[in-house]
């Protein structure tokens, strides 16, 4: 996927976001620290941002990788 940069969706990334970003919402309501997972759900929510949401979770790459 990743070398050939397609990213036929088997779990939309926007999905991915929404469940990190839920993780994130439930941990701050809880006092449990969440940073590996915020740092995860901003990443997912730069690259949905980039309009990648509909594409494969393995998308995220191109939030890294496009400018």
């Amino acid at each position: 996927m990743l070398g050939e940069q397609v990213f036929t969706p088997n779990f939309p990334l926007k999905h991915a976001h929404k469940d990190l970003r839920l993780a994130v919402e439930t941990g701050k309501a809880t006092g449990i620290p969440t940073t590996v997972t915020k740092a995860a759900c901003d990443l997912f929510g730069a690259a949905r941002d980039k309009g990648f949401g509909d594409r494969d979770i393995s998308a995220v790459v191109r939030a890294l990788t496009d400018p």
